[in-house]
């Protein structure tokens, strides 16, 4: 109960002091799978920026089986709105199209690690409807994930929604 209560509180202020923070200058390019089981030589980094990239990719796809893996049982998730969910109904969600997305382009992946436990921050710009009300624009998200089981797992996330930022001179 205390790891998780630690856990909840370690991601709360971590979403809070970091989701809505400028997004880091250079992205990560990966292709291994994050899902799968790890080598011992595992590159965290690059398996968390994948597995980010795997999600997006999934939610174009609306792969229910792909999403069911990638979050945890457990998954929390706070939305730009406020709003919270959890697993089964953001499940629900995608299988019945409330949330269409078109397009989803992470950038700005940077991946900080905490033994078994990392927080992953990025930008995304997306093109997506959810209930028909047009929701795309750019978003700061803030990850928590867990390893369990040898394989990575986000647990908990928050989105906020910005004003593109603009391309460095």
């Amino acid at each position: 109960m205390k790891r998780i209560l630690s856990l909840l509180i370690f991601t709360m202020f971590t979403a809070l002091f970091s989701s809505c923070a400028a997004p880091e200058e250079k992205a990560i390019s990966t292709t291994a799978s994050a899902t799968t089981t790890p080598s011992p030589t595992e590159n965290v980094e690059q398996t968390l920026a994948n597995l980010e990239r795997e999600w997006a990719e999934a939610s174009v796809k609306a792969d229910v089986a792909a999403l069911d893996r990638i979050v945890a049982d457990d998954f929390s998730y706070t939305n730009w709105d406020g709003t919270i969910t959890t697993k089964a109904p953001y499940l629900e969600d995608m299988k019945a199209k409330a949330y269409k997305i078109e397009s989803m382009i992470p950038e700005n992946i940077k991946v900080r690690q905490f033994g078994d436990v990392a927080v992953v921050t990025l930008g995304q710009l997306e093109k997506s409807q959810y209930k028909g009300k047009d929701t795309s624009g750019y978003y700061l998200y803030t990850d928590t994930c867990v390893k369990r089981n040898g394989r990575w797992q986000i647990v908990a996330g928050h989105g906020c929604k910005i004003a593109a930022p603009k391309p460095k001179p």
